[in-house]
């Protein structure tokens, strides 16, 4: 059953009417937020014209009128509904035609400054995977299957561009943009609940065993502000960033030791760190509470796991060692001494002890290789 529209004429004041558009049923119309019956025009008409001029503006106003009938029979052909299930497929048609590249955009905006970056080339991905507007509608079960497909072959041989595990963050990052779209209804299907995630492979975390880092203290360093953050971090298990951003008005002396409170720039997380006696005198002379405790560290960034390679190849130890392999050795340096995997977990600051774990199956493998290296038969 169409739905028909008529010109029709409402009573004013005085000697005029206003005209709107009267539709037999009820109609959504664009930018509104409920259905109506009718539309008015913003057009007005002489009830009885008294010369040529009302006359020839009663005559135009037909006319204009009748165009404006023309377009909203024109745009209500395409929204007549003869049942709820037919408006429903309806709806959800218009919202396919929605860009989801936009939306994509809305939230990549939202993220922080550290996070923005690896949300920043997902984009890029999704882009030389599919060099057009994504709209909503694209986002189907098998075109997220061929973009994790196309992720997964830029680590084979020969193309290799990026790791396995980066191929994982990047597909996260649009599964997270999904289950956006998922949640605010702009897609009807749990996409990432039919499309399994990329598998996060181990990796070799290198880390220095005890010997190697009394070495290492012993040997001297190009930089000594480098040396002094290195060992610290040694000591404390603080990340880079961390340690970076330190300030004096984070460390509390007390009579039984100093505490470390530090909100991780990583995580957010809030931990408190019981300072090693031994670390106090790499902290440095205090200067006052707001200066960073390794002022200057942020100078040598672009350097300093340079520095930090020829300073450990002065020691002669023959590892690839990076500032964040020192948050590694002091993980299963405290393991190796009996620490309990929870307090480890507690002193790094992680929020799953899932994660901690990884530094005692290493340790595990460590104890393997030393007990491989008893042979008496030949």
């Amino acid at each position: 059953m169409g739905n028909n529209v008529t010109i029709r004429y409402r009573k004013l004041k005085g000697n005029r009417s206003s005209v709107y558009l009267d539709f037999s049923s009820k109609v959504m119309l664009p930018g509104g937020e409920k259905e109506t019956r009718r539309k008015f025009l913003n057009l007005k008409i002489y009830d009885h014209p008294k010369n040529a001029e009302e006359r020839e503006h009663n005559k135009k106003t037909e006319q204009e009128a009748a165009i404006w009938r023309a377009k909203f029979l024109n745009i209500i052909s395409e929204t007549i509904f003869f049942s709820d299930l037919e408006r429903e497929a309806y709806e959800k048609k218009q919202k396919e035609k929605n860009s989801f590249s936009d939306f994509y955009d809305d939230l990549l905006n939202k993220r922080s400054k550290k996070t923005r970056e690896q949300w920043v080339t997902t984009k890029n991905y999704l882009k030389a995977f599919y060099d057009a507007d994504i709209k909503f509608g694209d986002l189907t079960v098998q075109f997220v299957e061929e973009f994790k497909s196309y992720l997964f072959s830029l680590t084979m041989k020969g193309t290799k561009r990026i790791h396995q595990n980066s191929a994982k963050a990047y597909f996260k990052i649009f599964r997270t943009a999904l289950n956006a779209a998922y949640k605010f209804e702009h897609i009807s299907r749990d996409l990432c609940r039919v499309v399994s995630d990329i598998k996060m492979i181990e990796t070799t975390r290198e880390f220095l065993i005890e010997d190697e880092v009394k070495q290492l203290m012993k040997t001297p360093c190009k930089n000594e502000l480098l040396k002094r953050a290195s060992i610290f971090a040694i000591y404390s298990g603080l990340r880079l960033s961390d340690i970076s951003k330190l300030q004096w008005n984070q460390i509390l002396f007390q009579k039984d030791g100093a505490i470390l409170n530090v909100k991780q720039q990583k995580t957010k997380g809030l931990i408190e760190l019981p300072l090693n006696p031994e670390s106090i005198r790499y902290l440095g002379e205090k200067k006052s509470d707001d200066t960073l405790v390794f002022e200057g560290f942020s100078k040598i960034k672009k350097t300093y796991n340079k520095i930090l390679a020829n300073w450990v190849e002065d020691a002669g130890i023959k590892k690839k060692i990076t500032f964040h392999c020192l948050r590694h050795t002091n993980a299963t340096l405290l393991l190796n001494k009996g620490a309990d995997l929870y307090t480890v977990s507690k002193l790094l600051g992680h929020n799953d002890i899932v994660i901690t774990q990884i530094y005692a199956k290493i340790l595990d493998e460590s104890k393997r290789k030393a007990v491989n290296l008893l042979k008496f038969e030949e």
